[in-house]
């Protein structure tokens, strides 16, 4: 018989190739390249439903593709009003807005008659209804459960950071406040193999439907080493009065050898480029928004004293949660947000996963016990 060969790899998959994705690319020396696109160029010229296209496709659509892509995106906004009578039933419960996510999505299958299909076509088509009922479920599900408010029903005659945004706070934004927020959706849409893509992948790869595999992915990034990163900073710079006070905070908790949220990355080393994105579009609200001058200069001294002290840069929720803090935006929304953006990523795996598919079924490097004989002798099998 053939001796298998095993291969050891780093604890946690650190840098190493598990597969092959023609969708994303993260470079540690600061890259991040979107079908070929760069983030930055992407996130300065383009908006969210053109972006989504390029991440599911494959390609920049012509004039017709994405007028023909918005028009279903925009026609999937509608969410069965039984779920949100389910969303009443739920107040108080101990949920948060991520468990909200998950709930829906997986009601929504309940509602497609071909949850079930592989074929690319239909994946494209289920992919389009998760991305558009996603994002009218978050704000909704947040409004019924968590803010005691009425559902509001989508507008079509808007885009779809535009619609969302309505639909959560009741009133259709100013066009710089949803352009910002388009731009944050560009940034956050996808990111290669990180844990809750490579998670939609690993179940994706028993051919387990799509809404089961986003519905994992959502699971992973509410972990508080994956996701929550862009919450937790936010609320950390909350409590800084000022540039001396920051360095005061960061030397000490330093010293505690405690995390400073915001900042590492397990890709980038050097910069993360969705941050210099970030950092732009935050020079762009101070203009506007001059109050937050204090919290912008809390932030580079952040950056400054974090990179004199470990060599460690800031990573993009360092600067997406504070740029939502300007918006207006619930804290405890903002991992919920960067899903919205992500599902595009996660559909876009799954498509690519069970096109080319292989099962995704590692083994463990066994350091328990062999050998210890069971104390009961029940004989089970001789008394049958």
């Amino acid at each position: 018989m053939e001796r298998i060969e095993y291969v050891r790899v780093p604890k946690g998959l650190e840098n190493v190739i598990v597969d092959k994705s023609s969708i994303s690319v993260s470079d540690p020396e600061g890259e991040l390249i979107y079908r070929g696109y760069e983030i930055g160029d992407l996130a300065e010229n383009s908006f969210f439903e053109e972006t989504a296209y390029l991440i599911l496709k494959g390609k920049l659509p012509n004039e017709d593709e994405l007028g023909d892509f918005i028009s279903k995106l925009k026609r999937e906004r509608d969410v069965p009003d039984e779920i949100f009578e389910i969303f009443i039933k739920l107040k108080g419960k101990y949920l948060t807005p991520i468990d909200v996510q998950r709930i829906g999505l997986e009601l929504l299958m309940a509602y497609d008659e071909k949850w079930y299909s592989q074929s690319y076509d239909d994946l494209i088509l289920r992919a389009i209804k998760i991305i558009s009922k996603l994002a009218t479920i978050t704000a909704n599900g947040y409004r019924i459960i968590f803010k005691n408010k009425e559902p509001i029903k989508p507008r079509y005659d808007l885009g779809h950071s535009e619609n969302f945004l309505y639909m959560l706070k009741g009133e259709v934004p100013d066009n710089f406040s949803s352009r910002i927020f388009d731009i944050t959706m560009i940034l956050y849409m996808d990111h290669d193999f990180n844990a809750s893509t490579f998670t939609t992948r690993c179940v994706g790869s028993t051919l387990s439907d799509i809404y089961s595999a986003i519905s994992a992915g959502l699971g992973a990034l509410k972990g508080p080493l994956h996701g929550g990163a862009n919450e937790k900073a936010t609320e950390m710079l909350l409590k800084i009065k000022d540039e001396n006070d920051a360095e005061r905070y960061i030397m000490e908790t330093l010293a505690k050898k405690e995390k400073v949220m915001g900042f590492g990355h397990r890709v980038y080393k050097k910069l993360d480029p969705r941050t210099a994105v970030a950092k732009k579009i935050f020079a762009k609200i101070l203009e506007k928004k001059p109050q937050y001058l204090n919290m912008y200069k809390i932030m580079l001294k952040f950056e400054e004293v974090m990179w004199r002290e470990r060599k460690i840069p800031a990573n993009v929720d360092f600067w997406i949660g504070p740029i939502y803090y300007t918006l207006d935006l619930d804290i405890p929304l903002y991992t919920p947000l960067f899903a919205l953006s992500r599902v595009v990523g996660w559909a876009a795996h799954y498509i690519e996963q069970v096109q080319e598919n292989k099962i995704i079924r590692p083994k463990a490097d066994y350091v328990g016990p062999r050998g210890l004989n069971f104390p009961y002798k029940r004989n089970w099998l001789s008394k049958l």
